[in-house]
């Protein structure tokens, strides 16, 4: 568990499979213990890109709730919530979006007091439709989110914090970027004045100001807040969490976007080597990760090796996650706008 915490996957996956036959008669008759590793090993199988498992593994999950308690009981319903990430990650959105609706409508009609599984199902709703650039209703399901989740949950629970940030994102990505910087720097002010800036909640929407100059292309102005945040992320959640590294990795973007492509370069293998160490070679932020360093390679007329390495993600994206995924879509245009100006050999096999 402390594994999956950190999102070391293929270590995660080596404990839990040597827990699992250790203690094989307590996983074969104990239903609770079961549903444990079940979640366990579908979460470690979706995060390294192998969705038959995943999805054979929550199938049979929710099967066997519906058998023992009815479609009906909210174990039910929280395991079609679980399966619909499933076929999101595979790119298939309108089963997905099915499944997601399904459980909103559920846990509306029979547990609307479950304010906290509301909130959370919301939430996953709002953002797939977010990714399918489907803007005004992601928009509404969050606000909706925050009504019926900030007075019982309170303003600084972990799940508003996410719906706060994700109505930010939404806000930026369908390109209001003025009413995106606003909210993200109310949120901020709000979080800031009552617990301090070394409160949790402080530095992930300290953090959303940042973004939000990012996108305005007030480039040094984010760098100055990235910078700043260093310390209260490392003093919080450490030097080797994803939160720490996720600063560091929106710094290095930023040092690309300023064309210091000296520090780009260095900064891009860093987090290259710090997904693949961590979270193993197949997972989807590692092959993101190697994909931003063959791009910091080209960019320091590195093209040949850059190139390869493009090409390797790409394949990897494909292979481990699905060519319709974001990964596979992104990391495969990279390529293709790199081959269309470029006689290396290498396009040819691609």
């Amino acid at each position: 568990f402390a594994n999956l915490k950190l999102e070391r996957w293929d270590i995660a996956k080596h404990w839990l499979l040597k827990a699992k036959n250790s203690n094989s008669h307590l996983v074969v008759f104990n239903p609770v213990i079961k549903d444990i590793f079940d979640l366990y090993e579908a979460e470690i199988a979706l995060e390294t890109g192998d969705f038959k498992l995943a999805k054979s593994i929550l199938q049979a999950r929710f099967k066997s709730f519906q058998s023992r308690y009815g479609p009906d009981h909210l174990k039910s319903i929280s395991s079609t919530n679980n399966l619909a990430q499933v076929y999101e990650n595979q790119g298939k959105p309108e089963k997905a979006l099915q499944l997601y609706k399904s459980t909103n409508d559920k846990l509306l009609k029979l547990y609307p007091t479950r304010i906290d599984d509301r909130v959370v199902v919301l939430n996953n709703l709002a953002m797939y439709l977010s990714s399918l650039e489907k803007y005004n209703q992601a928009e509404q399901h969050l606000l909706q989110a925050l009504e019926i989740g900030q007075k019982q949950l309170g303003p600084l629970h972990d799940d508003i914090i996410n719906v706060k940030s994700n109505l930010f994102q939404v806000y930026t990505l369908s390109g209001q970027l003025k009413k995106g910087f606003e909210y993200s720097l109310k949120n901020f002010q709000d979080i800031f004045e009552e617990f301090g800036s070394d409160h949790p909640a402080s530095i992930r929407l300290a953090d959303n100001v940042g973004f939000s100059l990012e996108m305005q292309g007030k480039l040094k102005d984010a760098l100055t807040i990235y910078k700043k945040l260093r310390g209260p992320f490392e003093n919080t959640y450490g030097a080797t969490s994803h939160d720490y590294q996720s600063n560091e990795q929106s710094i290095c973007r930023i040092q690309g976007g300023l064309k210091r492509y000296k520090e780009f370069l260095k900064c891009s293998r860093l987090i290259f080597e710090w997904h693949r160490d961590w979270q193993g070679e197949t997972h989807r932020a590692t092959i993101s990760a190697k994909s931003s360093f063959a791009r910091a390679l080209i960019m320091t007329r590195n093209p040949e090796l850059g190139l390869k390495i493009a090409i390797e993600a790409s394949n990897e994206a494909i292979k481990y996650i699905g060519k319709n995924s974001l990964e596979g879509k992104s990391t495969t245009q990279f390529v293709e706008s790199i081959c269309k100006v470029s006689k290396s050999t290498q396009c040819k096999d691609f």
